[in-house]
């Protein structure tokens, strides 16, 4: 038996509904204007030569794809992440692999969520934590993000499985110390950067150290 929505996962749902709404109206001319800003915001926050572990936006996301090839020809690296579609069904499993993504990577549509992934050689996140020593910077797709730094996902919960709770920034976690620092900037439209306690927010909840949108950057203060 599935188990009933708790008042926190309602609460959620509606918010998500109203953001999808807004969304929907933003135009092809307008994301793409957005996108060319934001890859310049991402730009000045991340170094030229470091690795990212970026994402392909599904329809009305910030569109991440301008920076992502611009951080190629700076020197950089970019990893794209894949989804077991088996791990949907179970919550415990659900864990984003990452495939290694260049210009003329060839892309296919996922079996059952609405994106399109890179086709090639999968390895885990600790494998790609285990490639990056001096660290990674991850762009986390998302509904919303308060400036606490806590996050509204899609709903899916993989960013949330994969990373966990605790595992923001170096000011925001404890680290192991055989593990790379990581950090998590949320890439939203300004007008979905909100004050604290605005949505509901959970223990499990990813939180990011950084919000990049069209306007500029924000950096998130220590809890």
């Amino acid at each position: 038996m599935t188990p009933s929505p708790t008042p926190s996962q309602d609460a959620k749902a509606a918010v998500r509904r109203r953001l999808r709404a807004r969304r929907r109206q933003l135009s092809a001319q307008e994301l793409s204007a957005r996108g060319e800003e934001v890859a310049r915001v991402l730009a000045g926050e991340i170094p030229a030569d470091s690795a990212v572990a970026g994402y392909l936006p599904i329809p009305g996301e910030p569109d991440v794809r301008p920076f992502l090839g611009q951080h190629l020809l700076r020197g950089g690296s970019v990893f794209l992440p894949v989804v077991d579609p088996a791990q949907q069904q179970d919550p415990r499993l659900r864990e984003l692999q990452w495939v290694h993504w260049t210009a003329e990577s060839e892309l296919r549509r996922h079996a059952v969520l609405p994106m399109e992934e890179p086709l090639g050689e999968r390895i885990s996140t600790a494998e790609l934590r285990g490639l990056h020593p001096h660290g990674l910077t991850v762009l986390v797709p998302g509904l919303a993000v308060d400036h606490d730094g806590a996050r509204l996902g899609q709903g899916g919960g993989f960013y949330d499985s994969t990373f966990g709770p605790g595992t923001t920034g170096s000011a925001r976690r404890e680290v192991h110390a055989d593990l790379p620092s990581i950090r998590f900037i949320s890439v939203v439209h300004a007008e979905e950067v909100f004050d604290a306690g605005s949505f509901p927010v959970e223990a499990h909840d990813l939180r990011v150290d950084a919000i990049v949108t069209e306007r500029g950057a924000i950096t998130i203060g220590p809890l």
